[in-house]
């Protein structure tokens, strides 16, 4: 059985690929506003495609990954409540 954070970690994934896919376009002003969190998310991804791949991903890469997506959620509160 799955363990309940990888669950949870799933519908979140989910619920991003859901939002990305219906987006049609983002203008530069808007693209600024978020990239520095798109980059920590995509950081935090590359960490799992690299524990899918091969299972060398430690629990510091993965602590680290999470450290610098509260990081920008915390530098920018407005975006991660829109």
């Amino acid at each position: 059985m799955r363990k309940r954070k990888a669950i949870e970690f799933n519908q979140a994934m989910h619920q991003a690929a859901r939002a990305f896919a219906a987006m049609d376009y983002l203008d530069q002003d808007d693209a600024q506003e978020i990239g520095a969190l798109a980059l920590a998310i995509i950081e935090a991804c590359m960490v799992v495609n690299y524990q899918a791949g091969t299972g060398l991903a430690s629990r510091a890469d993965f602590h680290g990954a999470a450290v610098f997506v509260r990081r920008k959620l915390m530098a920018e509160p407005e975006i991660a409540y829109r």
